[in-house]
């Protein structure tokens, strides 16, 4: 088992029964990263443990920098 499953592992106990876990749950965890492409690497390989379709969305988010 890889290094990140380990961390995904410890991280979200018992994620293939997701269904069963209230909001406080999810509130209570998080897996930071300092670059995006890390992220989507954990995003990915996290869905890959859902038995069910998935559905991919495009989001904007803007960004206001103020100098």
């Amino acid at each position: 088992m890889s290094n990140l499953m380990h961390l995904i592992e410890n991280v979200y106990p018992d994620l293939p029964n997701i269904s069963t876990k209230t909001p406080s749950w999810f509130q209570e965890r998080a897996i930071l990263s300092p670059a995006h492409d890390q992220v989507n690497k954990i995003n990915d390989t996290i869905l890959l443990k859902f038995n069910a379709p998935t559905k991919m969305q495009r989001r904007r988010y803007i960004i206001q920098l103020n100098f």
